[in-house]
């Protein structure tokens, strides 16, 4: 009776060769794609329309096998990096810290290591893993310390002291101020000297500019009895450097540290400082310039009562013939609208 696999006579099903090679290639094939499951822990998938033992299966295996590995190299080395900065960090805190916070530069060079990882002693943050390495690492207990707590407040102290220093060493990058922000403020030059108008970048209710060299722009050249318009907000602070041309200079200091001349004024902007700031006796008005300012407005008073008929009441009418023995000085039209009294710029837009 013939084979019923190959249709020969001399062998049945059992001992055809074509079944026992069949068999054979699947073996081969199953224990293969069982090895390679268990070297990666991929279990690896057929391509569709490929036949078991492909040469592509076999790429596809590689691949994620290879980028498998990568990623799991490359999250066991950062995190053994970062509990070795960890425990660094806390052996140097552990170590110093009976000598004050004052001084930040013992401990800031590990600090900046670990300033960013999550595990931080903090008030919120105490169920992560590297939380529990500041812990390990404190060693014996500082003379009258109970519990292991008062290590976290030594940790917190040295903290906040390396993020002052930090702070100190990189100034934070300034916020541009809002149009909400900005307000108006009139500079008036009643002196007889141009003045250059820097801005020191920065607020110097943020941070300490007078510590510190600090980059400035140039806003523009205030001409002598002239008004200078900015738009600034509280915290900001201006520097006015004399300047004997009518023109700006074609070159201007980088920081507030390269002035050629020492600056006559510094403004610094603050709730009280108002729409006007008058250039005059630094950034008030001279006991003259007072006197002077006060006659132009009296004067123009005592003109408007006569103007209203002042002169026909017999009481006022000899009070006000003596205003014109009062002989003022001529005053500039510019002058007189600094003084507050109508000229020819009243109202004008």
């Amino acid at each position: 009776m013939p084979c019923s696999i190959c249709r020969q006579a001399g062998h049945n099903r059992s001992t055809c060769p074509q079944q026992t090679q069949q068999t054979q290639q699947t073996q081969s094939s199953e224990q293969t794609q069982q090895t390679q499951q268990n070297i990666t822990g991929i279990p690896l998938q057929r391509t569709h329309g490929a036949p078991p033992g492909s040469q592509e299966m076999w790429d596809n295996a590689r691949v994620r096998q290879s980028n498998s590995r990568r990623r799991a190299r490359k999250r066991w080395k950062k995190t053994i990096k970062d509990v070795i900065n960890l425990k660094r960090y806390a052996y140097i805190v552990n170590k110093w810290s009976h000598l004050g916070y004052d001084d930040s530069r013992i401990y800031y060079p590990s600090w900046l290591k670990v300033k960013n990882l999550k595990g931080h002693p903090t008030d919120e943050i105490t169920n992560h893993w590297k939380y529990m390495i500041w812990l390990t690492q404190g060693g014996a207990l500082p003379r009258g310390a109970t519990t292991a707590a008062y290590l976290v407040v030594i940790y917190q102290c040295v903290r906040n002291s390396c993020f002052l220093l930090h702070r100190e060493r990189n100034t934070e990058p300034v916020q541009v101020p809002t149009n909400q922000d900005l307000h108006l403020v009139n500079l008036v030059n009643l002196r007889d000297t141009n003045y250059l108008v820097y801005w020191v970048i920065g607020n110097y209710m943020v941070s300490e500019l007078d510590d510190q060299v600090n980059n400035i722009k140039f806003m523009g050249l205030s001409l002598k009895s002239g008004k200078f318009p900015l738009k600034t907000m509280t915290g900001h602070r201006f520097y006015l450097v004399p300047h004997r041309l009518d023109v700006a200079p074609p070159y201007h200091p980088e920081t507030d540290k390269q002035f050629f001349i020492e600056p006559y004024l510094q403004i610094n902007i603050h709730d009280g400082s108002g729409d006007t700031i008058y250039i005059d006796d630094k950034d008030k008005l001279s006991e003259l310039n007072k006197w002077k300012f006060n006659a132009l407005k009296l004067d123009y008073l005592i003109k408007e009562v006569i103007k209203l008929g002042g002169k026909n009441n017999d009481s006022l009418e000899c009070v006000l013939d003596l205003h014109e023995d009062i002989q003022l000085d001529t005053v500039n039209e510019w002058l007189k609208d600094v003084a507050g009294i109508p000229s020819v710029f009243t109202n004008l837009t």
